[in-house]
């Protein structure tokens, strides 16, 4: 009965550990001047250790004939792009905001990568200018993203 109580006080101190770790506050934006659809412009955010990101949030902002598609990576230890985290296979289209948990729970220490890329909307060609997108979570949202400007 005594061991059993043991183990059972010692698995509460460990999952008492594990729910420990705090929502990273991670508020990134990438802008996105390139009509080709085939670059990607990126920015990286390291995830300190003892945090975790859950859900990814993005909010877009383009011009109304333009889109924009998102992705998420690792970053490897030398800098260079490493594995895919999640894409979302969508074209975000104007202005809006979106969220994902699309892959896993992202967890410190670590430097992960957005990637964004502007490309035509359903029935448009690309106008340019520039595409903005902001990526945050919960714990920003009463300060990111902006938004829209003129609807």
């Amino acid at each position: 009965m005594k061991k059993a109580l043991w183990v059972l006080l010692l698995t509460g101190i460990f999952a008492t550990q594990l729910w420990a770790q705090t929502e990273a506050s991670m508020c990134v934006s990438i802008t996105n001047t390139d009509d080709s659809g085939s670059h990607w412009d990126s920015t990286d955010y390291a995830i300190p250790s003892g945090q975790q990101i859950t859900r990814t949030y993005f909010h877009y902002n383009s011009p109304s004939t333009d889109g924009v598609r998102l992705e998420c990576y690792v970053v490897n230890g030398d800098g260079s792009t490493g594995t895919r985290i999640w894409a979302v296979n969508q074209t975000f289209c104007g202005c809006g905001s979106s969220s994902t948990t699309i892959g896993h729970t992202i967890s410190g220490a670590q430097t992960i990568r957005f990637r964004v890329y502007r490309t035509w909307c359903p029935n448009f060609s690309i106008s340019g200018g520039s595409s903005v997108v902001h990526f945050y979570t919960s714990t920003t949202a009463a300060t990111c993203p902006p938004q829209c400007q003129g609807g």
